[in-house]
Order: structure tokens, then C-alpha cells, then sequence
């Protein structure tokens, strides 16, 4: 015999002999917990008159019982597994989606981070709830009282995180309302634990009241967003739909829980965080796109830079090096000397009378004359030489790796072919 109680102490009794027996009854207030029974029957059943008889305090669960069934053992143990299953695949795509939120968490700005860390506070709190809720925890923590405290508390507390990320992406305005949905929140919350330890047992009870109160303040949430996100902020458009979604998801399972549709708790139920869940996947891909593309246009934008620094370092008329340039190579080639004991030498070229070549002729004319100069000097220099013009009709010629005498032969050959 297999069957699901909800907070209910329980009895079975075959022709009047108790053959089971789960729970005290008479205990006023007391938490049972929801949890399943597998029991044997014991032979000759047929035809036998067999009585569950259940006990609480809680009107809103006495009598409540689901999946009733007599049938092989291996079979009822499937039946737990089939339950459990969507939350079996859900659960762990839900804590990869946690750890690439807390992994990601110092990526972007501050507001993005935050709200990263608001999410998997949300998706996590719902991981606790739903893992307290499964039927297959029972084999490692036979404790239903426990755990029903741990999923209601969770269920209770899922809304906070929620609210502080929309709280977080709002304006002003809009954050005055998501405060006063979150205080309500949070008064819900402590007005229960406080029942609780008081021995009222309204935990259960509230139950109806905080999923209403829950999607009451996602329509809220959703319609701050909604108005932010019309206004041109681009975040709160976006995250305005998981949000809707959620509600619209919550509403749907309100709708079946308190029709009884479905008997709570039905782990599919938890699937109303696949919104979230699909929202932070999108959130992942689309940061690591932007990171991408934010490290092309950085290195794009280095290249340029020091595109123009070198175009910088280049006279546009001669194509030698300008004075930007002196610096450096000088540095380069002292401290090759000094360390290396490298010699260096430099040559200064300066073209005599060159003003009245311009007086004369026009400046037109010097030009040419300074590019035919130029292009004289370049021919007779290679890689080991570095030539700059100093200014006007004067130039500099760096030469590495050479001796004064050296260094006067090259000046004479230029001197020459000029």
C-alpha cells in the first residue's frame, strides 16, 4: 500500500487490527509534515476491510491524501522516482546556473554584479524549497517535520531576492513600491516563524496567503519594470518578461494547487523558476558577447593609438622620424654603450643657404629639394641607423654599432652623393 499524507498523523487499520501507525494523535498544533507510506499488507487481505484514518489540527490538510495505490513494491518505488523526476533535471541545471552567476559576479558594473548575486540568492533559496519538497530526500533524512519547516521557511523567503533585484535595476519611484511589496514580505515571514514558536502551527496555514501576496508583488514588480523599460532603460525591459512569466507561472500553479488540480507538493511546481533560469542564461551569454566585443574594440582602439602615436613620430614631407622620435633612440643607444660597450654615433646634416632656396624659388621648391635631400640620405642607411629630422633644412642620423671613423666615411658618401 502506498499513499502521500499532508501534515497528518495516520493510522491503518486491516478488519479493526492497526497495522501501521505514523504520527500521535490528540498532539494540538503539531507539525507532521508531508511524507509518503510504503507498507506491507499483511496475506490473506482480500476481501478485508482496510481504514487510513488521519489526524490535524490544521483544517486546510486533514483529510488530504494523494496517490493511493496497492501494487508490486518495485513498482511504488518508481512511482517516487517519477514524481521526483522533473525536479531531478531541474535541480541540477539550477545549481550550474547558481555557480555561473557567483563565478561571473565581478564581471560588469556594480548594479549587473549585484543583481547577480540577487539571482542566485533567488535560485538557490528555490533549490532548498524544492529539495526539502522531494519524496526521494526521505531515504537520507527521514525527518519530515524537519524538512517541512526548511521547504516552508525557503517558500516563504523566496520573494526577498527577487525584490531586491528589481529594487536594484529601478529608479526612485519605482523602488518605493518594490520596499513596501518587500516589508510585506518580510512581515508575512517573521509573522510566521513567530506563530511557529508560539505553537500555533500557521505556518501551513499562511501558505495561501503568501503565494497570493507572492504574485501580487511579482504584478508589482513586473509593472515598475514594465514602466522603467518603456521609458528607455533597456535593463528593465529586459528583465520585465522572466519576471512576467514567473507571475503568469505562479498564477497557473495557484490556480491548480487550490482547485486541487494538483495536490501539493507536486515538485513540478518548481519549474516556475525556469523564467529565471532561461533570463540568467541569456544575462551569461549576452556578458561574455559584450566582454568580447568590448576586448576587440580595446584592442582595436590600442592598435590605433599606437598607430597615431608612430604617424606622430613621422615628418609628413621627409617620411623621417620627427624630434618625437630623439628621445628614445637616443636613450636606446647610450644604454647599449654604457652596458654593452656598444659605440654610437651621430651625424648632424644641415643644407647651407637653404633660405634663400625659398626666397628664390618658393617654398614649393625647398620642399622638393628637402625630399630629394631626404631620400639622398635614406638610400645610403639601413636598419642599424635612425634618421630624424631635427627641424627646417636640419637632420640627425643615428648610427648603432659604429666608430667615429666609420661614421665619417658614411657622412662623406652622403656628403658626396648630395
Amino acid at each position: 500500500l502506498f499513499f502521500v499524507t499532508y501534515n497528518e498523523a495516520v493510522r491503518v487499520f486491516l478488519d479493526g487490527t492497526l497495522i501501521y501507525n505514523d504520527g500521535a494523535f490528540g498532539a494540538k498544533n503539531r507539525v507532521y509534515g508531508t511524507r509518503w507510506h510504503l507498507l506491507s499488507i499483511p496475506p490473506g487481505y482480500q476481501g478485508k476491510e482496510l481504514i487510513i484514518q488521519m489526524y490535524s489540527e490544521d483544517q486546510g490538510t486533514l483529510g488530504m491524501i494523494s496517490d493511493v495505490s496497492i501494487d508490486d513494491g518495485l513498482l511504488q518505488m518508481q512511482k517516487l522516482f517519477n514524481h521526483d523526476g522533473g525536479s531531478l533535471l531541474l535541480g541540477p541545471l539550477a545549481m550550474i546556473t547558481v555557480v555561473l552567476l557567483l563565478l561571473n559576479y565581478w564581471i560588469g558594473r556594480p548594479k549587473k554584479r549585484y543583481n547577480r548575486l540577487f539571482l542566485a540568492a533567488y535560485l538557490a533559496v528555490h533549490l532548498v524549497c524544492m529539495t526539502a519538497s522531494l519524496w526521494t530526500v526521505l531515504f537520507w533524512l527521514d525527518n519530515p517535520v524537519f524538512l517541512q519547516y526548511v521547504a516552508m521557511i525557503s517558500f516563504y523567503a523566496i520573494p526577498l531576492p527577487l525584490g531586491l533585484a528589481a529594487y536594484n535595476y529601478l529608479a526612485s519611484k519605482g523602488r518605493k513600491y518594490i520596499a513596501a511589496v518587500m516589508a510585506g514580505s518580510v512581515c508575512i515571514l517573521l509573522g510566521a516563524l513567530a506563530g511557529e514558536l508560539m505553537g500555533w502551527a500557521v505556518m501551513s496555514r499562511m501558505a495561501s496567503i503568501q503565494h497570493i501576496y507572492y504574485i501580487a508583488g511579482l504584478l508589482v514588480i513586473a509593472y515598475c519594470l514594465f514602466r522603467q523599460g518603456k521609458g528607455g532603460d533597456r535593463c528593465c525591459r529586459i528583465f520585465f518578461w522572466p519576471i512576467l512569466a514567473t507571475a503568469v507561472m505562479n498564477i497557473a500553479e495557484w490556480m491548480a494547487l487550490y482547485s486541487h488540480i494538483i495536490l501539493p507538493p507536486n515538485n513540478y511546481m518548481h519549474f516556475n523558476m525556469l523564467p529565471m533560469i532561461v533570463y540568467v542564461i541569456w544575462l551569461m551569454n549576452h556578458t561574455m558577447e559584450e566582454e568580447k566585443r568590448l576586448s576587440v574594440a580595446n584592442q582595436e582602439l590600442e592598435q590605433t593609438v599606437e598607430l597615431e602615436k608612430y604617424k606622430a613620430q613621422i615628418d609628413p614631407l621627409t617620411k623621417s622620424f620627427t624630434r618625437e622620435k630623439l628621445g628614445k633612440a637616443m636613450d636606446s643607444a647610450i644604454k647599449m654603450a654604457e652596458g654593452a660597450n656598444i659605440p654610437f654615433a651621430l651625424l648632424m646634416i644641415d643644407i647651407d643657404k637653404f633660405k634663400s632656396v625659398n626666397d628664390t624659388y618658393g617654398h614649393a621648391a625647398g620642399d622638393k629639394v628637402l625630399l630629394g635631400m631626404a631620400d639622398i640620405v635614406r638610400s645610403n642607411l639601413d636598419s642599424r641607423h635612425t634618421f630624424i629630422r631635427y627641424g627646417g633644412e636640419e637632420f640627425m642620423v643615428i648610427c648603432s654599432m659604429y666608430t667615429l671613423g666609420r661614421a665619417w666615411k658614411l657622412a662623406e658618401i652622403i656628403r658626396t652623393d648630395l
